[in-house]
């Protein structure tokens, strides 16, 4: 059985596989970005603010990110 929205089957496993990967991948950004590794030191720091504080952006960014490509491409 094929997508009507992708008639091409190569397509529609592709989707199918986003699909899979999506829910998994956004909880593991979350917990990425409340900084349990880090708790209770503000060491090592980069550019004088701590480590975490990056990880936790660049977790966030990537929930954005992943979230638009969803709304964009996946949306019915």
């Amino acid at each position: 059985m094929t997508d009507k929205r992708y008639p091409n089957s190569r397509q529609a496993g592709k989707n199918r596989r986003y699909q899979r990967i999506f829910w998994p991948l956004i909880v593991l950004l979350v917990f990425v970005c409340v900084p349990y590794a880090f708790m209770g030191t503000s060491e090592p720091r980069f550019y004088g603010l701590p480590v975490w504080f990056f990880v936790s952006l660049l977790a966030s960014m990537v929930i954005a990110g992943l979230s638009i490509h969803k709304i964009w491409r996946h949306w019915d």
